[in-house]
């Protein structure tokens, strides 16, 4: 997860590739991927990157838990809302 938030874009989206195929598969580390891929979120930099994490948690987050703990990051990173110009 340390190389989500590394400037080479590349490597980035093939590690979540990876994480995509991981959590698919095996279910029983799904609760440390999620974890895991949430804290690495707000340090990625690449905007395609951005969306397949995004798409990872939204399809992934299944505890109430995680659903809160994804829409928190969600908030922290966008503001509150709406989003309208001041």
């Amino acid at each position: 997860m340390v190389f989500l938030s590394e400037s080479n874009e590349k490597a980035a989206e093939s590690v979540l590739e990876f994480v995509r195929e991981a959590v698919a598969r095996f279910e029983n580390l799904q609760p440390s991927i999620i974890e895991k891929l949430l804290s690495s979120l707000p340090g990625i930099k690449s905007l395609s990157v951005l969306h397949a994490g995004l798409w990872i948690l939204g399809e992934y987050c299944v505890t109430e838990q995680q659903i809160l703990a994804f829409m928190e990051m969600v908030n922290e990173s966008i503001g509150p809302l709406p989003i309208v110009d001041t």
